[in-house]
């Protein structure tokens, strides 16, 4: 059972880091932190997703907001009581972290990325701005438009048939979120579904949370 979750209920997603490392929580003395990653769609939208990884993966990595990174994971839920109610929340669990460092690896990672610098650093507390770096700064983001544009048809689009099995951690989400049509039940807590490509897949995965967390607001 443990190895079918393993294969099914995975997560491979490469973007930025667009807040600061928080730490979360502590468990069996080991650290973890807290962060979101902005990954762009073919759609010339962005999702931003949360993250939780170990402070074991992270040890003498610089990551900061701005960072690019690819991770591996899974799709991890759990309760937290906010403001007197409890809500389900949503996490990416990192299980593997790779830091994309040069400008070459993020464009095979990320082949609709543009890049364009906008100063020369002299040092910590000062650098050099360039004259035009608004206006190459307008051309370059019509030239990322049109890589995605280019993008947005392409098969890259499709996975082929993948399953998806997500475990709750009460049996009531279960009941709630097993009426979608598109939903299996596999056990008391756990439901699974099969989409074709990726936006159905997003789209899947919006509908379960949103039915899961109004069945534990009530």
């Amino acid at each position: 059972m443990l190895n079918n979750m393993l294969e099914t209920n995975s997560v491979k997603a490469t973007g930025k880091i667009v807040s600061p490392i928080e730490f979360s929580h502590e468990l069996f003395g080991e650290g973890f932190y807290n962060f979101y990653l902005e990954v762009p769609r073919l759609s010339e939208t962005v999702d931003v997703l949360p993250v939780t990884i170990s402070e074991r993966l992270i040890v003498n990595m610089n990551l900061k907001e701005g960072t690019y990174v690819k991770i591996i994971g899974q799709l991890r839920s759990y309760n937290r009581f906010i403001d007197g109610s409890s809500k389900l929340i949503l996490t990416v669990f990192a299980r593997d972290i790779e830091l994309l460092e040069d400008e070459e690896e993020i464009k095979e990672n990320l082949p609709e990325a543009v890049f364009h610098a906008t100063n020369k650093t002299w040092s910590r507390f000062s650098a050099q701005s360039y004259h035009d770096a608004l206006m190459t700064l307008a051309e370059k983001v019509h030239q990322a438009l049109q890589n995605a544009k280019q993008l947005k048809d392409s098969s890259i689009t499709k996975i082929g048939e993948a399953t998806f099995t997500v475990e709750f951690l009460n049996r009531l989400a279960a009941d709630v979120t097993s009426e979608l049509p598109f939903v299996k039940r596999l056990s008391s807590r756990t439901i699974e579904f099969t989409m074709s490509d990726y936006d159905q897949a997003f789209h899947a995965f919006q509908a379960i949370v949103f039915m899961a967390s109004s069945a534990m607001r009530l």
